[in-house]
């Protein structure tokens, strides 16, 4: 008994030796994730991609892979542009899922890219994305209740639904059935929550003061906004959040 436990404890450290020099990560996404901070985003697509092509059966990789180009579309105001992005989001988010169906980054990767495919299509469309999308944000945060891009998207998306106007809703309930109801408040509170999260993000400043304002709460917009004036830009994009941010200031003073 004794030597078998001798045995046991021996191999378990050499288990976990051997656990603990194993890569976090494989060296192209490294290259990635070092791009990501250096804010070249396209280029750290390109090597998401290499890293998928020589490692294929890693779901972590194209559930990156998708949030990154779901990134690049969200950031950019051209419409070809956003749907070139999508065009790459979708099938790397839906290959996460079918290799790893219970992926956290895959689940979020999905529903990021249907909320934004959503807004780029027809009336119909746009509601099932809508529908889709935060019944997928809604399953992530029950496992998952600390993802503060999941509390973001969530706010996004109760923000849409919220912000349709009264004709639009009964139309949609007329020709497509029931939509999901969504309120401001809600939305403001997802923003909140994602803030307490993270405080570096800045896309969820503009985020909350957005629905701040079309709350009728201007001058916590205007707060909200200052803030974001405040941070350090990180992401590619940032810049031009803050840009959003100094606009509707602008347009609330």
């Amino acid at each position: 008994m004794y030597k078998h436990l001798l045995w046991l404890s021996v191999w378990l450290g050499w288990a976990m030796a051997v656990t603990a020099q194993q890569p976090s990560a494989y060296p192209e996404e490294q290259q990635a994730e070092q791009l990501v901070a250096e804010m070249h985003e396209p280029e750290a697509l390109k090597a998401y991609e290499r890293a998928i092509a020589r490692y294929p059966h890693e779901a972590r990789l194209y559930a990156r892979a998708s949030l990154l180009a779901s990134h690049l579309a969200w950031i950019t105001d051209n419409p070809s542009e956003k749907k070139s992005w999508l065009q790459l989001a979708i099938p790397y988010a839906d290959s996460a899922r079918r290799l790893n169906p219970n992926l956290v980054a895959g689940k979020l990767a999905l529903a990021e890219a249907v909320f934004q495919q959503a807004l780029l299509s027809g009336a119909k469309e746009k509601i099932n994305g809508l529908k889709t999308a935060l019944t997928d944000v809604q399953q992530l945060l029950a496992t998952d209740s600390l993802n503060a891009q999941a509390w973001n998207l969530l706010g996004r998306i109760q923000l849409q639904l919220a912000s349709m106007s009264v004709v639009e809703r009964s139309a949609a309930r007329l020709l497509f059935g029931q939509i999901p109801e969504a309120s401001l408040p809600q939305a403001i509170r997802s923003f909140q929550r994602c803030m307490q999260l993270d405080r570096r993000m800045i896309s969820n400043y503009y985020d909350l003061a957005t629905a701040y304002h079309a709350n009728g709460q201007d001058e916590l917009a205007i707060q909200t906004a200052q803030q974001a004036l405040r941070l350090k830009s990180i992401r590619q994009g940032d810049d031009g959040w803050k840009q959003r941010c100094q606009t509707l200031m602008k347009s609330l003073q």
